[in-house]
């Protein structure tokens, strides 16, 4: 959906998806230049009435670059999690690097990670959670038989 900043516009239909499939979606990211958004592995217009896939390249989350011209994706291959940047004109791909197998986008509520350009365009942020666990196994809290057992003068 698409609406006007005014508060009193009705929101416009830009894309229906088929069922079950706005909860992987992702967040939604405008071109700087207003023609494209970015949404989940691929782009529409901002009128609604065009669409770019971006194939086997495409993120789940992806970000404009400064200019307009490159979109910005990390996507989970084998045990990396590659940063990568892809021409929208040419559909060339661009590997970055690698971030590791514990840098993938993750929070708690996947569908609310989004990727935010810094002023300069020559980073961004994006969530990141990890989580740990822990198995204690404890010993020795079973309860001796008598008052003088429990307090050790037996």
């Amino acid at each position: 959906m698409k609406v006007k900043t005014t508060g009193q516009a009705t929101p416009a239909l830009l894309q229906r998806g088929n069922e079950g499939e706005a909860a992987g979606a992702g967040i939604p990211s405008w071109s700087p230049t207003g023609e494209w958004i970015a949404v989940g592995k691929g782009m529409i217009s901002a009128d609604g009435k065009s669409r770019r896939s971006w194939g086997e390249h495409g993120s789940s989350h992806s970000m404009f670059s400064a200019d307009g011209k490159l979109v910005y994706g990390i996507r989970p291959e084998g045990e990396r999690n590659l940063l990568f940047s892809l021409d929208i004109a040419t559909g060339v791909e661009k590997a970055i690097g690698d971030l590791g197998r514990d840098a993938a986008p993750a929070t708690p509520l996947t569908s609310g990670i989004r990727f935010s350009l810094a002023p300069d365009g020559k980073s961004f942020v994006y969530a990141a959670a990890r989580q740990t666990t822990s198995i204690w196994l404890l010993e020795g809290f079973t309860q001796k038989a008598g008052l003088l057992a429990r307090l050790g003068l037996r």
